[in-house]
Order: C-alpha cells, then sequence, then structure tokens
C-alpha cells in the first residue's frame, strides 16, 4: 500500500467516524449497497472477479477493512502486481 493509499484510507475512515457518513471505494458506491445486505455477517470470504485496482473503485476493499478475506481476479498482468503490493489478510 503506498504512502498515498494509506492517506486515503485513514481520511475516509475518519470522515465516517466523524459525520457517519457510508463512504464505498468502488466506483459507483456498490459495496455501499451490498454491505447494508451483509451487514450481520462478521469475518466473511468475498471473490472479487474483475478486481481492477486493489483500493480504490475496489468493491471488495471495504469489506478487507471490516476483517473480511477474499480472493480478487484479474486478466491484466500489470494488476498482479498491484494487488500483491496491497495488504493481505
Amino acid at each position: 500500500m503506498t504512502i498515498k493509499d494509506y492517506l486515503h484510507v485513514k481520511t475516509i475512515r475518519l470522515i465516517n467516524r466523524i459525520f457517519s457518513m457510508p463512504y464505498g471505494f468502488s466506483g459507483d458506491g456498490e459495496d455501499i449497497i451490498v454491505r447494508k445486505y451483509l451487514s450481520g455477517i462478521e469475518n466473511g470470504f468475498y471473490i472479487d472477479i474483475g478486481a481492477h485496482y486493489p483500493i480504490l473503485g475496489s468493491n471488495t476493499f471495504a469489506f478487507y477493512l471490516q476483517g473480511w478475506s477474499g480472493i480478487c481476479i484479474d486478466s491484466l498482468p500489470g494488476l498482479k502486481r498491484k494487488c500483491f503490493l496491497a495488504p493481505h489478510r
């Protein structure tokens, strides 16, 4: 995780804590909608097919921050390296 990504995540968590605003990392808020339906599940497992970037634009990074683990799959070889640089669980 780069310093820019780390600061982005910390800022989002702070804003969420202060204003109690839901924030998602996905492009169109899909993770916010899915989190509402899966809110009672702790330590879940996800499979993200077509994962693209591991943090910004990710449909599963918010779940990762909540303690979930999973697999991110993408066909672009350059993104494989970025996913390995992201924190693993």
